[in-house]
């Protein structure tokens, strides 16, 4: 039942701040998180090895929940829920290419990995390819998108913090900024896993909490349901073949399976996890186990999203402009519905700060892991240090990789209107670096020049499509929002509020703009509403007829559609991946074949798929043992010990 005008009058007292309640739950967040640091500080990291993998011996239970925990962040708690709100549960799906995509990493790159026992994921570039540039090109490529992701991470959460506590957007940046950098460095793999553990417990009770009320605020489970499929939310199975529309069955199951290929298989994050067991057969079951977890979790976040949609399907908060996007949806239910609770808001708080601090802590950990294993390790100067003295390196790496995130999220604050580039930037990269992983582990014959030449134009090529549809790509369209069911006050209509779809108001607004529109009933609230929206851009010269503003948008639009580049702008971005994994495979092919490829009898059989394995002729098995990398890959004990490092040399599987 929607809320009457006199029932939102108490949500500007809600919204003004934390009760006591709400400051000691949300505060116990970030006590335990850096009591899990400090503890662990105290009980080892003496090593680089122990700092970044944890000794390679820890449990399957903990570091899978780390795993998934590091993929789940604020972003996805805020934007899962928001994405069913606005569009339905077609994106679900994904969740069908997650299944594929995980099976096929565990079976396609962890019998190729494990065995390796690398430190950074790049190291294989180098030992597959023999080529120090191709190592050093992905790690920039990895460094960017951990950095960028990291900032924007960071940054998310801090408006619903600010919008509830005396403390500024700034503030908020640092002393979160600072936490998790502090537990990151001082307790490394271990806090980072057991933190990630404790914050998902944190991140599932606060989801179950928002969907328990949302069931008894409509009447159950069932009514949630009706009301989503009398809106047409419950759509799964649209066989739409067309690539420009947004979500088909075909294009999202196409981009879960190539995504979660790409995550589970060839980042950073997976490795350090996957490594830190003992056994290959521990490293597969937790990737199987992040199966179940992604399913389970990511469901719950689709369902409370239509736990919101059907408490709010009469009067909807977006179209009338107490919120400013799809994805401010779910803070504004927890305040609505949850704020008379003592510590819920709190917790809903602490749930988004868990998901983000469970994702920095395992991005800060990654990028040291990269960063000290392939530019320092190989430099005399830090390949002979000592044990003690190579873990102060990773912990001086730690703060300045925190650092630096801190002012990236700054620079998204200020900039505001990058941050949709820099997601899709960051989204379209793991395509080109899935394809580089293909090409060494399925394709011997490819050489550095090919892979050089597919990961470059491949990158170059999505970014372009990804920046061109930012610019001329159509918005996104909501499915129907209806305010028929407001108090008289608050009705307004979804054709006037919300005529560009995503671009309803501009920028981010505060949860405290609630307190200004409600105090500002009558006449005042629909000229309120349009300053913020879209409608205000609309520039008209004085005395200037309305028909003419529309038959220039007219005319604009025609001859935008007749721009021969616009249709690749349109392409649906859930099939950017596989377009970049594409990319990178046929073009490393073309070259490959244009210089004659690489001789097999160079190839390392463990350096590829034990299928491709049986190809390879019997020359690569008996000269290997002297075959020696143009850079050393070292042994992190060795290096540990302050030994004369040596080339790693392995034996036949």
């Amino acid at each position: 039942m929607a809320p009457s005008a006199e029932q939102m009058e108490p949500l500007v007292d809600q919204l003004s701040g934390f009760s006591v309640v709400d400051y000691v739950v949300f505060a116990g967040l970030l006590v335990v998180s850096m009591g899990i640091g400090v503890y662990h500080a105290f009980r080892g990291n003496k090593n680089p090895e122990e700092f970044l993998l944890g000794g390679r011996s820890m449990s399957t239970l903990p570091v899978s929940i780390s795993l998934l925990s590091s993929f789940i962040s604020a972003i996805s708690i805020l934007g899962n829920s928001g994405e069913t709100y606005a569009h339905g549960m077609q994106l679900s799906m994904l969740l069908v290419g997650a299944l594929t995509g995980i099976t096929g990493a565990a079976h396609l790159f962890l019998p190729v990995f494990y065995p390796l026992k690398m430190t950074s994921v790049n190291e294989y570039i180098e030992m597959r390819f023999n080529s120090r540039m191709l190592r050093i090109t992905s790690l920039v490529l990895n460094t960017f998108i951990g950095l960028i992701y990291s900032g924007l991470c960071l940054f998310a959460p801090t408006l619903a913090l600010a919008s509830v506590t005396p403390l500024s957007v700034d503030n908020n940046i640092v002393i979160l900024g600072i936490v998790c950098t502090l537990y990151s460095t001082i307790g490394g793999l271990k806090a980072v896993v057991w933190t990630d553990v404790f914050q998902m417990g944190v991140v599932l009770a606060g989801v179950v909490a928002v969907i328990i009320v949302g069931c008894l605020e409509v009447g159950g489970i069932q009514e949630v349901w009706t009301i989503a499929q009398a809106n047409n939310r419950t759509e799964f199975f649209n066989l739409s073949l067309d690539p420009h529309e947004r979500h088909t069955l075909a294009n999202v199951m196409t981009m879960g399976t190539v995504l979660y290929f790409s995550v589970y298989g060839v980042s950073q994050t997976n490795l350090q996890r996957i490594c830190s067991v003992p056994s290959e057969g521990q490293a597969k079951r937790v990737l199987y186990m992040n199966i179940v977890g992604m399913i389970v979790l990511c469901s719950l976040l689709y369902f409370s999203g239509l736990c919101a949609f059907a408490t709010y399907h009469g009067c909807d908060p977006l179209t009338r402009g107490l919120i400013s996007t799809k994805d401010q949806i779910m803070p504004y239910f927890v305040m609505d519905k949850m704020g008379f609770l003592y510590g819920m808001p709190g917790l809903f708080v602490a749930t988004l700060f868990s998901g983000a601090l469970s994702s920095l802590s395992s991005v800060i950990n990654s990028l040291v892991a990269m960063l000290w294993t392939d530019t320092l390790l190989p430099l005399p100067f830090f390949g002979n240090m000592s044990k003690a003295g190579g873990a102060i390196v990773n912990k001086i790496l730690s703060l300045v990789v925190g650092a630096i995130m801190i002012g990236v999220a700054f620079f998204a604050k200020r900039f505001g209107g990058l941050i949709q580039a820099a997601i899709t930037i960051t989204s379209v990269m793991g395509g080109p670096m899935l394809g580089l992983f293909i090409l060494g582990i399925l394709v011997p014959h490819c050489d550095r020049r090919g892979a050089f030449m597919g990961i470059v134009t491949s990158a170059v090529f999505v970014s372009w499509i990804a920046m061109g549809a930012s610019l001329y790509g159509t918005k996104p369209e909501y499915l129907s929002l209806s305010t028929d069911n407001c108090p008289a006050s608050f009705n307004v209509s979804n054709q006037t509020l919300n005529p560009h779809g995503d671009q309803v108001i501009s920028d981010v607004t505060q949860f405290a703009n609630l307190s200004s529109f409600v105090q500002s009933r009558g006449q005042n609230d629909l000229d309120d509403v349009i300053s913020k929206s879209a409608l205000h851009k609309l520039d008209l010269e004085e005395g200037a007829p309305a028909t003419i503003a529309a038959e220039s948008l007219v005319e604009d639009t025609t001859a935008q559609e007749d721009w021969p580049l616009l249709a690749l702008y349109k392409i649906s971005y859930t099939l950017y991946p596989v377009i970049g994994t594409l990319t990178c495979i046929i073009v490393a092919v073309i070259v490959t074949i244009a210089t004659g490829g690489e001789d097999l009898s160079r190839v390392r059989p463990e350096l590829v798929s034990p299928i491709i394995r049986r190809f390879l002729p019997p020359s690569s098995r008996t000269t290997k043992d002297s075959y020696y990398l143009p850079v050393k890959t070292f042994s992190m004990e060795d290096s540990a010990n302050g030994h004369q490092l040596y080339p790693i040399h392995k034996s036949d599987p």
